[in-house]
């Protein structure tokens, strides 16, 4: 009994007890702004959106919701560090600001789905951390069609990078850069 006390007092002496609290509220937080901007998932996992929520607003509860659960996974806060600026340059255009607005509600809506109104755990978190990175890459794959690069390279690259899929190569964004870049060297010789 003393040591059960012993460690409960510890919990609260260490400041665990604050950081949880914290926690607990910052994700409220995060999901009551969610409902706000983006109302809640239907049956479908449709988002239905508030119509005075500007966009500027929904790309902060995105860069605030990615950078709460990189913190479930270690090295994720490097990640978001290196690949924030191209959110910057996918909303550059009339497009890309469309587009990245339907992946920030799709993120909301699946994030939705991941925790139904409960409590964060640390199975949780990762999910929800997996579901932020799937869309932060489709805002980075956004911003690298705005490239300037030749319809007929892109065409050349998409063929050898569905080639390199057939195969059963992963090929990704590095990929795609070095063979746009191959492509446009040939092009220019």
């Amino acid at each position: 009994m003393i040591a059960a006390g012993g460690l409960f007092l510890g919990y609260y002496m260490s400041g665990g007890a604050r950081i949880a609290k914290s926690h607990q509220e910052r994700h409220g937080r995060l999901a009551s702004e969610r409902q706000r901007l983006f109302g809640a998932s239907s049956a479908l996992g449709e988002a239905g959106t508030d119509s005075s929520a500007s966009p500027e607003e929904q790309r902060r509860w995105f860069e605030d919701a990615a950078w709460f659960y990189a913190a479930y996974v270690p090295g994720a806060d490097e990640y978001l560090v290196q690949n924030w600026d191209h959110v910057v340059k996918a909303r550059a255009t009339p497009q890309g600001e469309v587009a990245v607005s339907e992946i920030f509600k799709n993120c909301a809506a699946e994030i939705e789905k991941l925790v139904r109104g409960g409590d964060m755990g640390l199975f949780v978190g990762k999910q929800c951390w997996e579901t932020m990175l799937k869309h932060i890459e489709m805002v980075v794959d956004v911003a690298e069609e705005s490239r300037a690069v030749p319809a007929d390279i892109r065409q050349k690259v998409q063929k050898q990078l569905d080639a390199l899929k057939k195969v059963g190569s992963r090929s990704g964004r590095q990929e795609r850069r070095l063979l746009e870049q191959r492509a446009m060297e040939e092009a220019k010789a």
